[in-house]
């Protein structure tokens, strides 16, 4: 009898353990699912939030380029995407219209498709080129501004849900607010001043929404640029500064780069020591000249940056599917 009550105490023991066992590993699984959701709806919100982001950036270097001023070529993702998307409007346009000419035509008889051609044959007797007029700059800087105002406003909740600062958000607001206040100006200089400054953030937002490769050669183009634009503008004493800031985070961006990125990193250094020279010298025709080779060769760096980068990433992910067929 005692060995009988002893065992069924065992078991009812045993069956404790198990269930309380099972329930740990499901509070784990689910635990582990949680953060995999958590992890994945964050990616989704930096990928929606991505794009004001570049949004921001091309249209900083379209009103500086708009004003002539040293300006890096502007992303054409987006870009081509609107071309397409429009051009494929346009040809699904013209199309319907072709057709229902035809059509038109083909109920009206001869006699209409006559009188059609005989109008045509006048229209293009009538007809003259036309000079299209060039859109004024300010009207276009103004309109491009207006814009970034609804993409950081799109942009900013998910800056403060990646983690942003708040001096980061109220440092972007100001100098974005005062780049709508210095465009009814209509100083040319101030106003690439003011882009530039709102440019000083753009390095710390990409570090929220896409740190690789490591957007602090944006920050590089940041000092170049005003460098630039405080020689064209005869401040020099800002512009030294603005060299000695450049020089700092050139060196800690370029030991940063891999040995694929070398010769370009040689080149951008060169040109760096180029343009401290002219700066030093105060001359203003060679700080253009030697300033827009400089954004040029970061804009070259950049994108070999971005090539490794995402050759890295799909090596990495090839490396995880073997690991897990494993």
């Amino acid at each position: 009898m005692k060995v009988k009550t002893a065992c069924t105490k065992i078991v009812s023991i045993s069956l404790v353990f198990t269930l309380l066992t099972a329930c740990g590993s499901q509070q784990s699984s689910e635990s582990g699912a949680t953060q995999t959701e958590s992890s994945s709806q964050a990616d989704q919100g930096s990928e929606k939030a991505l794009p004001d982001l570049i949004g921001l950036e091309n249209n900083i270097e379209m009103i500086i380029k708009t004003l002539n001023g040293p300006a890096v070529l502007v992303k054409q993702g987006m870009q081509q995407n609107d071309q397409s998307t429009q051009s494929g409007q346009n040809n699904a346009s013209s199309q319907e219209n072709q057709s229902s000419q035809e059509s038109q035509g083909q109920q009206e008889g001869q006699y209409t498709q006559a009188n059609q051609s005989s109008q045509q044959s006048q229209g293009g007797q009538q007809s003259q080129p036309q000079t299209s007029s060039q859109p004024d700059p300010m009207t276009t800087v103004s309109q491009t501004v207006d814009m970034m105002h609804y993409q950081w406003n799109n942009l900013m909740a998910a800056a403060v849900k990646k983690g942003a600062k708040q001096e980061l958000i109220n440092n972007f607001s100001t100098a974005l607010n005062n780049l709508s206040n210095t465009v009814s100006s209509k100083n040319k200089m101030n106003i690439m001043l003011a882009a530039n400054k709102v440019y000083a953030n753009i390095p710390d937002l990409y570090s929220l929404f896409q740190p690789k490769p490591s957007p602090e050669i944006k920050r590089v183009r940041y000092y170049s640029r005003s460098a630039i634009l405080n020689s064209l503008a005869s401040n020099w004493k800002q512009a030294d500064s603005d060299i000695s800031n450049l020089k700092s985070v050139w060196e800690l961006y370029k030991n940063s780069l891999g040995k694929e990125q070398q010769d370009m990193a040689n080149k951008l250094d060169l040109s760096i020591i180029e343009l401290e020279k002219v700066v030093k010298g105060k001359n203003l025709k060679l700080v253009d000249i030697k300033g827009k080779v400089m954004l040029s060769n970061t804009e070259a760096l950049e994108k070999a940056a971005e090539s490794g980068s995402k050759g890295q990433s799909v090596g990495e992910q090839s490396g995880q599917e073997q690991s897990g067929r494993q």
